[in-house]
């Protein structure tokens, strides 16, 4: 067999993926296990090579299960009952931090090994680990035995379709609960040193490190030479870091396999050119793999220095396994060797699968080696390149050498853009000339003498600052480059979420296509004709596919009949998605939280539209500007294809009004401010009513009594989303004597005391009560008693909180909703 360990990776991961996806028990993949044990030894013994490689493969896809199921920490009930029975109520921790700090910009992340929590003067052994977020920077360092006081938390995912599983990240880390610390005066470093030794004195040396960075290199250089060197990326400014992403040359920044190849290159390199100097050394060696040996020290101390974090240690883990195979002669086969790295890998660190460094670094080193050596024999023909001698053989060399890199960026491009659209959902249209420009400056100049920075600095201070201005003076250069390629127009710009099934299509596509490439070439292979007609279909049924998918899709968004409501999870506040019959689409409010540390829109409600096929939104509707509603809208505003805004006109003194109205007025969006008492409209088939509460003494800054209320009305099915109106505007709707029975209530003010009157709910006589609120908020919302008048009513509540997105569908007689998490009794409405 060719190549066993690409069958031996495909039966490990999907072991892995089989113990992610299926509550699979680890007592009965144990028992499975056995059987299969004994098949491995009886094949071995009678020298049976197919049953022995079928138990191998069998005892990986179970290896795999248990492993990604024993990952999934949880904590036990006790554990959580202890730290979790009043939710705002303050604990102080005694723990070491475990990891190294992770330095923001205005805060800091410890991850918090706990040893035992004080509870009504009682300290109770207690074996966590927690996540801590502190205000502003602290001088904290691992191995540090701290005491702090902090509101635990359990961690909570944004519940939507296309949203990201940060739950069960935190699991795979063995995190279990969460903290934030405002104050600086609530912790206090007990003790230094109580961690591991080894990596306490690695700890050390990277302080080290940090602190000639920043005494030799102005910001925000100073920040980038800390990813590269250290790997501390989290200390960019966020404005920077867009910039790399928008250019596709934010790889460069993470210690990835990139970086650790460029070392391993520049290594062997070096001592090549070292070992030639001697005639002896040529002639007594083989210098290719002596050089090998001598390139394995570097990777090892830079993945060490570089933190020797997961994604670290998987970099390293890579490049060893390439030296290896070449130090062993197998270098015929480089896809093997590829697919024995990532076996070693994912048997020791099975959630690697579902990294996306892990994925983009396999995907770029794959696409090296299947696409590579295609493009090179097509482009790099001996009568273009001629070999030469004398003066132009440097000429031709430089040639040959800018064209492969040419080649192998677009080889790199084509096989990891599916992986970058799929999860982040941007396309960049200066990837290519970014990196053929960036990559030289940062990565072949600038990465190496960083690491000569790692070498030196134990000796000589001076001569390590020198580097760092070099380095500095290399990285200000390719910053004013990023700064002009990111601002061109159109430079990148966000696409839809594709699915599993259209990622694979591309890849075939891509396979067939390269394919068709090399054998278009050929001319003296058996069965020639047979193997481009092959391939010449398989391109062509793939990109059917391709382009027949994306029309039914549209197609099949014209013809839908239904009105979809769905109550989008963006904890404490709302956002509302409206599917029309005929495909339209309107947005009811966008999230948000005070301030600009997290963007609801961008990392919340985007991604749900994305993954819902949507890029174009008709109507954007703020019910009222507060941050809660207002905050995620400037991002839809900027990057979706809206059409027309409504609001009520209530101005916000705040910079989250002014940029959502900047934004407004530099596109050319239609605003249309709906002050009346009443607006009628309609979409399609569903008439669209807003109505204004405006009292007579609606004259201070409470936006929320001046909310805007939308009713629709599709057949016989209506649905009213009331905004955040309280009792008093309730009383309003009812003296102005409006229609407002709603087969579908979305509950007033996230279910606070002060709304949800009696009267109204009377009125309204919804069948079903759904609530936009946030897991544990400060509020207390949903009240008790909100809910028990709604169950008074006979009306099923659905929460965001619990339920995470809640989706209606109706066609004008029937209602049906479905909920993303959890299960729901029933589902189906009549009129």
């Amino acid at each position: 067999m060719q190549k066993p360990f690409l069958l031996l990776l495909s039966a490990l991961i999907s072991g892995i993926i089989a113990g992610n996806t299926l509550p699979l028990p680890v007592y009965g993949l144990l028992i499975a296990y056995f059987p299969f044990l004994v098949l491995l030894f009886i094949g071995i013994f009678r020298k049976n090579s197919l049953l022995t490689f079928l138990s191998v493969m069998a005892i990986l896809f179970l290896q795999g299960s248990m492993n990604i199921s024993q990952l999934d920490h949880r904590p036990t009930r006790q554990t959580e009952a202890l730290q979790y029975q009043n939710k705002r109520e303050m604990h102080t921790l005694e723990g070491v931090i475990c990891e190294s700090p992770q330095y923001l910009p205005e805060k800091t992340k410890l991850i918090l090994q706990t040893t035992r929590i004080l509870k009504n003067g009682v300290y109770i052994p207690l074996s966590e680990r927690v996540l801590l977020t502190v205000k502003g920077r602290h001088d904290l360092k691992y191995g540090d035995f701290i005491r702090c006081e902090t509101c635990l938390g359990k961690p909570h995912n944004f519940n939507n379709p296309g949203g990201l599983d940060y739950e069960k990240r935190l699991r795979f880390e063995k995190i279990s609960f969460t903290g934030f610390i405002a104050e600086k005066s609530r912790i206090v470093m007990l003790r230094e040193g109580q961690g591991n030794f080894f990596k306490g004195a690695i700890e050390r040396f990277r302080n080290d490190i940090r602190r000639i960075i920043i005494a030799n290199a102005p910001h925000p250089e100073q920040t980038v030479l800390q990813a590269m060197i250290i790997g501390c990326q989290k200390e960019i400014p966020p404005t920077l870091m867009e910039k790399f992403n928008i250019t596709g040359t934010s790889h460069i920044l993470a210690i990835s396999g990139f970086n650790v190849g460029i070392i391993a290159l520049w290594t062997l390199v070096v001592i090549r050119r070292l070992f030639k100097i001697s005639d002896y050394l040529m002639l007594r060696f083989n210098i290719i793999k002596l050089s090998l040996l001598w390139a394995i020290p570097p990777v090892v101390l830079y993945a060490l220095v570089a933190g020797a974090g997961m994604s670290v240690l998987r970099a390293a883990i890579m490049a060893l396994v390439f030296m290896a195979a070449l130090l062993l002669d197998r270098r015929q086969d480089p896809a093997n060797s590829l697919a024995a790295a990532a076996v070693l890998i994912l048997m020791f660190s099975p959630d690697a699968l579902f990294d996306i460094s892990f994925q983009l670094s396999f995907a770029a080193v794959a696409s090296i080696i299947g696409i590579n050596p295609v493009f090179s024999r097509f482009m790099m023909k001996p009568e273009s390149l001629p070999e030469s001698t004398g003066k132009t053989a440097w000429i031709v060399k430089i040639k040959r050498n800018i064209l492969l890199f040419l080649i192998t960026t677009v080889s790199v491009t084509l096989g990891t853009m599916p992986i970058i659209v799929f999860c982040f959902n941007r396309l960049s249209l200066v990837v290519l000339p970014a990196n053929m420009i960036l990559v030289p400056i940062l990565g072949l100049l600038a990465l190496p003498l960083s690491m000569m920075v790692i070498v030196v600095s134990p000796f000589s201070e001076m001569l390590a600052g020198l580097l760092i201005h070099c380095s500095a003076w290399l990285i200000k250069l390719s910053l004013i480059l990023i700064d002009f390629l990111a601002g061109l127009d159109g430079t990148a710009f966000y696409v839809c979420t594709p699915s599993l099934w259209q990622i694979a299509a591309f890849y075939m596509l891509l396979i067939s296509g390269i394919q068709m490439i090399d054998l278009f070439r050929q001319d003296d292979i058996p069965g020639l004709q047979r193997k481009r007609r092959l391939f010449g279909l398989l391109f062509i049924v793939m990109l059917t596919f391709l382009a027949g998918g994306s029309v039914l899709q549209s197609v099949q968004r014209i013809n839908n009949r239904e009105l979809t409501v769905t109550a989008i999870d963006v904890h404490q506040g709302s956002a509302t998605l409206v599917r029309f019959p005929g495909g339209k689409t309107l947005l009811l409010d966008g999230g948000g939280l005070p301030g600009d540390a997290f963007d609801v829109g961008r990392f919340v409600v985007a991604p749900f539209l994305w993954h819902e096929g949507i890029r174009k939104i008709d109507i954007v509707v703020l019910s009222h500007p507060h941050a809660d509603h207002l905050g995620g809208l400037p991002f839809i505003l900027e990057n979706f294809h809206v059409q027309e805004v409504w609001s009520n006109g209530e101005a916000a003194d705040n910079e989250m009004y002014r940029r959502f109205l900047e934004i407004i007025h530099r596109k050319g969006i239609r605003h249309r401010i709906l002050k009346d008492q009443k607006t009628e409209l309609s979409v399609e088939k569903v008439g669209i009513q807003v109505f204004h509460t405006v009292t007579p003494d609606s004259t201070g800054r409470n936006f929320n009594e001046k909310s805007l209320v939308v009713r629709m009305t599709i057949g016989k099915i209506s649905l009213m989303l009331p905004g955040d109106i309280s009792e008093k505007e309730e009383k309003l709707l009812l003296k102005k004597g409006l229609e407002l029975s709603s087969d579908v209530l979305f509950v007033p003010h996230h279910g606070s005391r002060m709304s949800s009157s009696m009267p109204f709910m009377e009125e309204v006589r919804p069948k079903m009560a759904i609530v936009s609120c946030g897991p544990d908020n400060s509020f207390g919302v949903p009240h008790r008693e909100i809910l028990e008048r709604y169950k008074a009513i006979g009306a099923p509540i659905f929460r965001t909180d619990m339920n995470g997105a809640v989706t209606v569908h109706s066609d004008g007689q029937n209602l049906r909703v479905k909920v993303f998490k959890g299960i729901i009794d029933g589902g189906l409405f009549s009129k």
